[in-house]
């Protein structure tokens, strides 16, 4: 995912913030989890804990947390299929 967008860092900390991103994206489609729709929520819930949360403020935020909304899930056409499709679908980001 980061090859060439990574060419359009100019400094370090966009970089690094850059990865950030990628990391949260992809961990999410390797949850099950609608990118778009856990991001949503994240930067809807995330102000809401001020500067220093603690660990269990951040634990239900978790992208394998059992309390995500409805919206964070990636629709239910995809739960028939197998394993190796979700995995397909993960990596290349086509759904």
């Amino acid at each position: 995912m980061a090859r060439r967008n990574f060419l359009f860092c100019d400094t370090a900390k966009g970089a690094d913030a850059s990865a950030l991103c990628f990391s949260v994206i992809e961990t999410a489609k390797r949850n099950k989890l609608d990118p778009f729709g856990y991001l949503r929520f994240l930067l809807q819930e995330l102000p809401k804990l001020g500067n220093e949360p603690t660990s269990e403020q951040l634990l239900p935020l978790l992208p394998w947390s059992t309390v995500l909304p409805e919206y964070c899930h990636l629709p239910c056409f995809f739960e028939h299929l197998g394993f190796e499709v979700l995995l397909f679908f993960a990596f290349t980001g086509d759904y």
